[in-house]
């Protein structure tokens, strides 16, 4: 009788499972990096775009004081005292490990600068009787959360808006 040959040895059986294996879990971690890298960037740009809009609106905020300060002074000589907008609500549910980190500190950094000028300006209309410095501090911070919003919007690549052309004229002259 002939005996068939075999063609697989029990050795070269255990080597192509334990390679195998290794395929399997080697490839298994990358698509998980992958996925990993992707959410994160993801995370990334949501957080960045929720933080520019914030802060657009805060700007907004800011320059309807100050085009109203501009207009009561120009009719009656004279300004009102009004305070600056409260800081812009940054989004809660934003990863901020995700966003750049230098980005993330000034965003995250930004509501302290805007409590430091209301302060000032506070402390100028008290003690001072200035009370044009709010009209002065809403233009400087309303420039400022334009400036870092397109720096956020640039940064991740997303799209600018025309309809703060009007703010950016404003606050600039």
């Amino acid at each position: 009788m002939n005996e068939v040959a075999s063609i697989w040895t029990t050795k070269e059986i255990i080597t192509a499972v334990i390679a195998t294996g290794i395929v399997s879990a080697v490839a298994s971690w990358v698509v998980d990096l992958i996925k990993s890298w992707y959410g994160r960037k993801k995370a990334a740009q949501y957080g960045a775009m929720r933080s520019a809009v914030a802060l657009e609106r805060y700007a907004v905020s800011c320059w309807h004081i100050f085009i109203m300060g501009e207009g009561e002074f120009e009719r009656h000589r004279d300004v009102t005292s009004v305070r600056l907008p409260p800081a812009p609500d940054l989004p809660a549910d934003v990863d901020w490990k995700a966003i750049d980190a230098s980005l993330a500190d000034d965003i995250l950094s930004f509501s302290n600068s805007s409590n430091v000028s209301e302060a000032l300006a506070e402390f100028s209309e008290v003690w001072e009787q200035n009370p044009f410095d709010f009209h002065d501090a809403a233009k400087e911070r309303g420039l400022e959360a334009l400036k870092l919003a397109g720096r956020i919007r640039k940064h991740y690549r997303m799209k600018s808006h025309n309809d703060f052309d009007r703010l950016w004229k404003d606050f600039r002259k």
